[in-house]
């Protein structure tokens, strides 16, 4: 099932941002912003399986790193409550009080058949995989290609902009893939790690289709668009949610103040949903897809900054021993000083902050011996 695998890793990875994001960046870029979105996107993800390159490898750093894997499967949980909502708001064809109830019950819904979902068998995934990503090809031959003709090779920003930009989605999505669960899970069932050759060219064509159906999210999406949509979402949510209640990757006391030894706690499955009512700041102005837009950049200081961060200060470079309490300490603090050039970055239009932030990290990773690692085990 090295297909079925390539499949479940292309589906658990079309989330929130590869069926929105690529859309604001052509508005903003034109063709460079999809490409730079695109190419780190699959060759980043691609590679996971032959960096890592053995089911071993993969054990130890869930072993290591468990507690941040885990908080990526929330966060990226959370990002979909807000998404769900967002799409709720901006688009369901009711008043502000009744896009407010659905936006505030739909992602409880999407969690609960989530949930049921995540009980299946490892048997089961690449099946369930091969069918909804059935379903979003279908879509694609329904809506057609006609609207990536239209799309130009600039956008509202400055032509110079994107390059700024490049580096930091690069960071991002080259790193990110190592505290995904979900492709540790595939890379340890996979009969082979070309099941991550197999996600390469999937994933691809679920970004194209994207490109696709962008005019959509402004005249009003189709009954397969939202299925599309639907189905990869509750996917998503479906694989992150197994991965946060399976027993076999039950919480260990990484940091003993932080989380109690033993089965996993149930807590961290109702986290996500608090970010759904974010959705609802977007009545608060007259640009109400602006504001949504908005929100929904500001999650990708996750995935832009905080994540990647993290593997190549703790996995890359073992700088933060993720047992110790005062490395976690520093690295928030570090996060807290940078992420406000992301917000200048991603939101006001000042990308050539971005770069900086990286420089930063990269003088930590070199040169953190001196105020980090004594006590990082070097095993």
């Amino acid at each position: 099932m090295t297909a079925g695998w390539g499949v479940f890793c292309a589906c658990s990875w079309t989330w929130c941002i590869g069926m929105f994001l690529p859309i604001i960046m052509l508005e903003r870029y034109g063709w460079p912003g999809f490409l730079i979105f695109a190419v780190p996107n699959v060759l980043g993800c691609a590679a996971f399986g032959y960096v890592l390159r053995n089911r071993d490898r993969s054990r130890r750093l869930i072993e290591r790193h468990r507690l941040m894997m885990r908080w990526f499967s929330i966060v990226t949980l959370a990002y979909h409550a807000f998404f769900v909502s967002l799409i709720a708001i901006l688009l369901a064809p009711f008043d502000i009080m009744q896009n407010t109830q659905i936006a505030l019950v739909l992602p409880a819904v999407f969690f609960a058949f989530g949930l049921l979902i995540s009980h299946l068998s490892d048997r089961i995934w690449p099946l369930l995989a091969i069918a909804v990503y059935a379903l979003s090809l279908t879509a694609f031959s329904q809506i057609g290609g006609e609207a990536i003709k239209g799309v130009s090779w600039s956008g509202e920003y400055a032509e110079s902009e994107w390059l700024w930009l490049l580096p930091t989605v690069a960071f991002g999505f080259l790193l990110c893939p190592y505290l995904d669960l979900t492709f540790h899970r595939a890379l340890q069932r996979s009969p082979s790690r070309h099941a991550f050759g197999v996600f390469g060219g999937t994933f691809a064509i679920m970004i194209i289709f994207t490109i696709a159906y962008r005019d959509l999210f402004d005249i009003g999406l189709t009954g397969w668009i939202l299925a599309h949509l639907a189905a990869q979402t509750l996917f998503t949510i479906s694989a992150h949610l197994r991965e946060l209640r399976r027993d076999d990757l039950a919480m260990k006391p990484a940091i003993d103040h932080v989380l109690s030894a033993g089965r996993t706690p149930w807590w961290p499955l109702l986290l996500p949903l608090l970010a759904g009512p974010i959705a609802l700041l977007v009545h608060l102005g007259q640009e109400p897809i602006q504001i949504g837009k908005e929100l929904y950049l500001r999650f990708l200081v996750a995935y832009g900054l905080i994540f990647p961060a993290y593997v190549l200060l703790a996995m890359a470079f073992r700088r933060i021993d993720p047992n110790r309490m005062k490395h976690w300490i520093l690295f928030g603090l570090v996060m807290l000083l940078l992420s406000p050039m992301y917000e200048f970055g991603f939101i006001q239009g000042t990308a050539q902050l971005l770069p900086i932030s990286l420089l930063l990290l990269m003088v930590l990773a070199v040169f953190g011996r001196l105020w980090l690692t004594p006590e990082v085990d070097r095993r």
